[in-house]
């Protein structure tokens, strides 16, 4: 369902965490002010989650994505409210989970496209976001900065784009090469991203379970082959394997962490605009 990872238990490999980094920036702009300035307001931690992000920007591929109409139909169809009823099995809540979701989801399908980093970014998001072309010194690469040389390479590999205006005639900015799926997301698209996280949470965690109980008869059952056929090194590997299966929790503390993270930049954004006064977004991309 999920993309595995490697090195970790079977049904591990499917959870939400992932390897690269996503890089936020709330910014905030007076809504009755004369200028459309924005302004940096903080950066943002958000932790790494292939479901956030393919909720962000599809920068993951998904066989699914919850749908909050679709499972409140799936649910009424068995006479229950919520997947959290007692009467529902773990395998009736995983076909639930199924039918309340867009299936077949891909990068094309995400809850919001990419939209690119806007133009008007606050100058301390453009800082991180771009590098500085320091000139034709071979040796201009360095935090914040790269050579013309390098700029010119990654431009001319469409890894890095021109960034702002030009500088009697040459280049003076260029996104970084290493950062890709760039885009932003105001208070209300946010908004709808947790109440998706909130729903696929609730279906993952016993999904899961499910996924566990057949990795762990997969590791059973490769450990009594080993000892038929009398293989000690392959009952030594299969023993651990079937351990690490055993002890693995379906419940994932960093999966809460990261919803709750969201939903305090939801809670911060709604805040500030509360007074009518001030328009928050985030601005993100992610890194290779």
């Amino acid at each position: 369902m999920w993309p595995p990872r490697r090195g970790l238990p079977r049904a591990e490999r499917y959870a939400f965490n992932m390897g690269c980094d996503i890089h936020a920036h709330v910014e905030t702009r007076y809504t009755a002010a004369d200028t459309d300035q924005w302004s940096h307001l903080c950066d943002f931690d958000f932790s790494r989650n292939y479901l956030l992000f393919a909720l962000m920007a599809a920068v993951r591929r998904f066989d699914y994505l919850p749908n909050a109409a679709k499972l409140e139909e799936a649910l009424s169809k068995r006479g229950v409210k919520t997947l959290d009823d007692p009467l529902l099995s773990e395998e009736e809540i995983s076909v639930i989970v199924q039918e309340g979701s867009d299936t077949g989801v891909t990068n094309g399908q995400p809850s919001f496209e990419p939209k690119g980093v806007p133009d008007d970014i606050s100058w301390k998001t453009s800082e991180e976001y771009t590098l500085y072309v320091a000139g034709d010194d071979e040796d201009g690469d360095a935090d914040g900065c790269c050579s013309m040389k390098s700029a010119m390479e990654w431009l001319g590999s469409g890894s890095s784009e021109v960034w702002g205006d030009t500088i009697d005639g040459k280049v003076a900015r260029v996104t970084s090469p290493d950062w890709h799926s760039g885009s932003w997301l105001g208070t209300a698209e946010m908004e709808q991203v947790a109440a998706r996280m909130r729903l696929a949470l609730k279906g993952e965690v016993p999904d899961a379970k499910r996924r566990q109980k057949q990795a762990v008869k997969w590791a059973r059952d490769a450990l009594d082959n080993a000892r038929e056929a009398g293989d000690a090194e392959r009952i030594k590997t299969m023993e651990r394997e079937l351990e690490r299966e055993s002890k693995w929790s379906a419940h994932d503390p960093m999966l809460d962490g990261c919803l709750a993270k969201v939903e305090g930049l939801v809670a911060m954004m709604n805040r500030l605009e509360a007074s009518g006064r001030v328009t928050a977004r985030v601005v993100f991309w992610f890194d290779n």
